[in-house]
């Protein structure tokens, strides 16, 4: 009986052990819609990209402003 009982407490241990080792869910990821706050908000016209790899038009982000330059 006790070692019935050991296989049963080991496999619950195991399976609430797996449980915790999922990945986390990630959440799909939300449209860029436009809001009263958003300096963006009747769009990008020059297309502009905070990356380095656009260094002719490069965009700039503030909380104020948004500013692409050249």
């Amino acid at each position: 009986m006790r070692s019935g009982l050991r296989i049963v407490l080991c496999s619950l241990v195991l399976l609430f052990t797996l449980g915790l080792c999922r990945q986390p869910e990630v959440s799909a990821p939300q449209p860029n819609l436009p809001t009263r706050d958003d300096n963006m908000a009747l769009g990008n016209p020059s297309l502009a990209e905070p990356t380095p790899f656009s260094p002719n038009n490069y965009l700039i982000i503030r909380s104020t402003y948004a500013l692409s330059y050249n």
